[in-house]
């Protein structure tokens, strides 16, 4: 986006935490992580029986940007948003962004970030929209306490990002959640991300899909017995393509 690149911070709006495993396939990631995942085996094994995860493995390919799935492909379906979007715990043909791409023929494009905020999910499609030219864009927006911080340390090139949730506003502030303490902070912000998301899009003549995290209803469970599992994901692409009608 012009704006981005007249502050000469390239590296910067493009920066996530994922990028450490850019061109790797691995078994586990937060909160899927095989010490969960024996220890759910201990204390509740029935559920990963009842929902096929005893057997069943999930493997998680990043491409060269390290986000999940394939390189990217110019003229796809994109999709914003966190870990339900991501689809922590589920193989990838099972998450709804593979879902609904296979479905319309498209490239998935999946910049879904587990524990992201929609501020997350405003810069990367101000990155990435203009790069790939995207068909479709699907938002589904993160919860709303959360909000992203960038640091960057100007005594080097690393970037950091702070993904801030409930527990980490006690911390900062000193038990004092100022930002927290009124709930129209987190509806003003979450709504003037997914307006800025909408109007890049509508600029660009780009059809665009908005949902809020709690219209994917968690019907069964991932592996990690966190997240939503399969048929979740399966009945909230149907929903998606109905809206696409």
């Amino acid at each position: 986006m012009p704006f981005f690149r007249d502050l000469n911070i390239d590296m910067f709006t493009k920066y996530h935490p994922y990028i450490v495993n850019a061109g790797k396939t691995l078994n586990w990631v937060p909160s899927d992580t095989e010490e969960l995942y024996h220890e759910n085996l201990k204390k509740q094994r029935n559920l990963l029986e009842k929902y096929n995860w005893i057997s069943t493995e999930v493997h998680y390919k990043f491409n060269s940007e390290g986000f999940r799935g394939e390189e990217f492909s110019i003229g796809g379906a994109m999709f914003l948003g966190c870990s339900y979007t991501f689809g922590i715990g589920l193989p990838k043909e099972h998450t709804f962004p593979h879902l609904v791409s296979s479905e319309l023929s498209l490239p998935c494009v999946n910049l879904g970030l587990p524990a992201s905020s929609a501020d997350t999910a405003f810069r990367l499609a101000c990155v990435w929209i203009d790069s790939l030219q995207p068909k479709l864009v699907v938002y589904l927006s993160p919860f709303k306490s959360r909000f992203e911080l960038l640091i960057h340390d100007y005594r080097s090139n690393e970037v950091e990002s702070r993904f801030i949730t409930t527990m980490d506003q006690l911390l900062n502030f000193n038990n004092d959640p100022t930002w927290l303490k009124t709930e129209q902070n987190m509806l003003v912000n979450a709504e003037k991300n997914k307006l800025a998301i909408e109007k890049l899009c509508d600029d660009r003549n780009i059809q665009f899909v908005h949902e809020d995290v709690d219209s994917l209803i968690t019907e069964d469970l991932a592996r990690d017995l966190l997240h939503p599992g399969i048929e979740s994901h399966n009945k909230f692409s149907q929903k998606l393509l109905k809206n696409l009608v």
